[in-house]
């Protein structure tokens, strides 16, 4: 009896189910993304041409199927893993920047008030004194050469 009843066409279909029409396969390589949104789930690609084309077998290409696929974790809860993780090493990061800063300051005080030593740049050695020169006001005694640029 049900199956006569299932066999005949609805008086009145909904408007919002549309029957799947399958399109030609296509063969080209899933998009590599940064989130999980524009993945494609493995489901959704053939094992076979997986197999061939292994390496579009990556991560950041194609997605784990999730919980109700078997899997042991769902793809979400891993990219939630993985952003938890990067932010408790920025944290770190920013942690042992601001204690190496203040080791810094510590010991830079410590230079100031305790030793009189200057710090000096090193550069490309343009700027190094390299003795006094005569300015071209001042007479030199016993030079009466006509080979000075400036007399």
């Amino acid at each position: 009896m049900f199956e006569e009843i299932d066999a005949l066409p609805d008086a009145k279909p909904s408007t919002q189910f549309v029957k799947r029409v399958r399109g030609e396969k296509k063969e080209q390589a899933p998009p590599a993304t940064k989130t999980l949104q524009g993945r494609a789930r493995r489901w959704m690609i053939d094992p076979k041409w997986l197999e061939e084309h292994s390496e579009f077998d990556l991560p950041a290409r194609i997605a784990d199927n999730g919980k109700l696929w078997g899997d042991s974790r769902d793809p979400e809860a891993t990219e939630a893993l993985i952003k938890q993780s990067a932010k408790e090493k920025a944290d770190l990061k920013l942690k042992r920047k601001q204690r190496l800063s203040d080791t810094t300051l510590v010991a830079n005080s410590d230079e100031e008030g305790g030793s009189s030593k200057k710090k000096r740049k090193k550069g490309k050695g343009k700027g190094k004194d390299k003795g006094k020169v005569p300015k071209s006001s001042q007479v030199v005694e016993g030079d009466d050469d006509d080979d000075d640029l400036y007399a």
